[in-house]
């Protein structure tokens, strides 16, 4: 077995309502038997879970929920597939891919007395956090498009009041001109 190779995947089951613990135990060993004899290996399994269904899957409102963790060479995976496929207790499943964490770096945290009281603070934290960054960089943008907004109101805003400015001296520049043509 090269564990080199293998990738780790999260296959999500929605089993049949009508399985007895029998059945569901049998299915449980062939799911772990199928992983196995393709050179894989199950690293983490739930529990199965009951639940009521978003919409009908195959007549069903209930399904039992079971999520299994795994490693296996992405070559056999379809292999793997090929067999739930086929299972007729198994009314829907989805293999997702299961990219390695990234470890974050903390750094121990200090106490310091500020004003006679003693806090507890974080030094500087190196992360490696896409997500993180992801929401900061759309956090920022949405930032950036309302100060555009708002800039541009106020431009807006501006030029109303000059056009009304100019509105308003021509109005006078007329009284006045009237005024002097009717000599008053």
């Amino acid at each position: 077995m090269s564990e080199e190779n293998q990738k780790q995947y999260e296959l999500i089951l929605i089993l049949s309502p009508n399985l007895s613990d029998e059945e569901f135990n049998i299915l449980e060993k062939e799911i772990q038997k199928n992983i196995e004899e393709l050179e894989g290996k199950i690293v983490k399994q739930n529990k199965p879970e009951k639940r009521e269904l978003a919409y009908p899957i195959k007549k069903f409102n209930i399904g039992y929920y079971l999520i299994v963790s795994l490693l296996i060479n992405p070559q056999r995976l379809a292999e793997f597939k090929s067999g739930l496929d086929h299972h007729k207790n198994i009314l829907r499943y989805i293999i997702a891919f299961v990219e390695k964490e990234k470890t974050i770096k903390n750094k121990p945290e200090k106490l310091t007395k500020v004003g006679g009281v003693l806090k507890l603070e974080k030094e500087d934290q190196e992360k490696d956090q896409p997500l993180a960054d992801v929401k900061k960089s759309i956090l920022s943008k949405k930032k950036e498009a309302r100060k555009e907004k708002e800039e541009e109101k106020k431009r807006e805003e501006k030029q109303k009041k000059s056009e009304e400015k100019k509105k308003k001296t021509t109005l006078e520049d007329i009284d006045k001109k009237l005024d002097d043509i009717l000599g008053m």
